[in-house]
């Protein structure tokens, strides 16, 4: 069976590729594909935060990255460590980039 936060990211990208057909406003189309979360989840919080921390400062992915990691990062397992040090287990990789990767194609 599959649940959390795995089936809540595979929503959140098919919702933003259903959308990008519609729409070319990557802001748009990230909004509303992290509307069709459940906003109690973790997922949602963590984009949720991404978007938030690019609003205040959209030129700052790595203090965004280092952010994320402390507030979510809750085991000490290296699982991914980056070439400046930033901690980053699958998961939260995973939520990162595609974030980043979201919010990354509306400014470049």
């Amino acid at each position: 069976m599959n649940y959390g936060d795995g089936v809540y990211g595979g929503h959140f990208v098919s919702t933003m590729i259903a959308l990008a057909f519609e729409s070319n406003d990557v802001e748009k189309i990230v909004n509303q594909a992290i509307e069709s979360m459940p906003r109690k989840s973790q997922y949602y919080r963590t984009i949720k935060d991404v978007i938030d921390f690019h609003d205040k400062n959209p030129d700052d992915f790595k203090t965004c990255w280092k952010f994320i990691n402390d507030k979510y990062l809750t085991t000490a397992v290296d699982c991914n460590m980056l070439h400046d040090n930033f901690i980053s287990p699958p998961r939260l990789t995973a939520l990162l980039s595609q974030s980043a990767c979201s919010m990354a194609t509306g400014t470049s």
